[in-house]
């Protein structure tokens, strides 16, 4: 016995043997996806019950992102049993998850070549590079770019799986966690392999003041595409008045948003550091913010235009919590402005507490205007890449992957944002 407890309470030897579990796994995984392709179609569901058993075994030793993801794996597999679905309906998402495992083989290889990091030898510095680069662009192409392809943005294993579960909602939260949790994961991983990447090829160009100043010039003229994009997008339709209030909070905000950027942007030049309460910066704050909740809350103006007066709950529902939350912002800022603080914001490695509450305060309600959105449109597609893209903007927020330029990707986001919220507009009015 006390063997054992002394195995367990070794770290290390545990570390070693999930690594030396998971080559196994992802070994036979391998094997038995040669035999699915090239010699027996019935061979595909043989490793089931290894990765389940591997799952339920592993998930008591191992980190909490990996119990999430052995979590996924587990609902995958029981909503397979439990709803007995058919191959010809569920194979396609068998598949996407045993790929996983392919990209398994070269995190390994990573885990095992690190201690050779610093090594002079060419060729095995030539062999780390290229592991990583492999295993990068792997982790890419299975489980984020094909991922989305052939099972969230598929309207076919929809189509599928909603044989099984209907319109029940219960049912669809438990087809679906599993499937949409592998998504969110890869996500998170992806843009924490994207920090390290950025870390270790362009650390200084990333920290730089002059990267600060290339972010701002960058964002400032982002959201000027966004009346372009809604204006596509609702192209597609009949003109209907009640867009007008969506294209007026997009227009509002790409202006004060160009003013703001621009503004901080010239700041920056000057003073080599963000100082929010400054009288340069401190009117285009309180307006940008404010353009913000206005933009958000004119979407949901557009979303249940048609339906009202029997959503004006909804409605009122969305203005409260934007009243409410803006309030806070100005109170918070108004404390500042008292007490004579100073809101400096110097690079993305020292954590500002105050411009972490503010994005806290701001993200909300822009949240819960999401989720109206995403429920009231009948285009289920939209809504769930709308909700993706929302929470890839959250990580880009929360993770900072490019450093500097993370707030780029989050506008780069936005675009997108933009696309899908009109696009949920659009197919629910008539």
């Amino acid at each position: 016995m006390n063997t054992i407890l002394g195995l367990l309470s070794n770290k290390d030897i545990i570390y070693n043997i999930e690594c030396v579990a998971n080559l196994l796994l992802s070994t036979i995984v391998s094997i038995n996806l040669y035999y699915y392709y090239y010699v027996d179609k019935s061979t595909l569901y043989f490793s089931i019950p290894l990765i389940g058993l591997h799952f339920l075994l592993d998930i008591f030793v191992c980190t909490t992102d990996i119990k999430l993801h052995h979590l996924c794996g587990l609902l995958v597999i029981f909503t397979k049993y439990f709803y007995n679905t058919l191959p010809i309906h569920d194979s396609s998402i068998i598949i996407l998850i045993y790929n996983f495992e392919l990209t398994t083989f070269f995190y390994l290889f990573k885990i095992w070549l690190k201690p050779f990091e610093k090594t002079q030898n060419q060729i095995l510095k030539w062999v780390i590079t290229s592991n990583d680069i492999i295993f990068f662009t792997l982790f890419f192409k299975i489980r984020i770019f094909d991922y989305y392809v052939y099972a969230i943005n598929n309207p076919i294993m929809y189509e599928n799986l909603y044989n099984y579960v209907g319109n029940r909602f219960f049912d669809n939260v438990l087809m679906y966690s599993g499937i949409y949790g592998f998504f969110i994961l890869n996500m998170y991983w992806f843009l924490i392999m994207c920090k390290i990447f950025c870390k270790t090829f362009f650390c200084e160009k990333i920290l730089s003041v002059e990267a600060q100043i290339n972010c701002h010039h960058i964002t400032s003229r982002t959201l000027l595409f966004n009346p372009h994009i809604a204006a596509y997008a609702y192209y597609h339709s009949p003109p209907n008045c009640a867009y007008f209030f969506d294209l007026v909070g997009i227009v509002n905000l790409s202006i004060f948003n160009f003013k703001y950027h621009d503004s901080i942007k010239k700041y920056i030049k000057q003073n080599k550091q963000i100082q929010y309460t400054s009288d340069e910066l401190f009117t285009y704050y309180i307006m940008d913010n404010l353009s913000i909740h206005l933009r958000s809350f004119l979407c949901v103006v557009t979303s249940l235009c048609e339906t009202l007066p029997s959503t004006i709950h909804v409605v009122s529902f969305a203005a409260c919590v934007h009243f409410y939350f803006y309030y806070l912002f100005v109170k918070k800022i108004n404390n500042c402005i008292k007490n004579r603080e100073q809101v400096i914001y110097n690079n993305c490695k020292q954590k500002n507490e105050f411009l972490s509450e503010i994005n806290s305060l701001m993200s909300i309600p822009i949240t819960i205007d999401t989720l109206i959105v995403a429920f009231f449109s009948s285009c289920y597609l939209n809504a769930i890449n709308l909700c993706f893209v929302t929470i890839f903007m959250g990580f880009t927020i929360f993770i900072q992957p490019f450093y500097e330029y993370s707030h780029v990707a989050f506008h780069v986001g936005l675009l997108f944002e933009t696309y899908f919220l009109a696009s949920c507009n659009l197919r629910r009015i008539k």
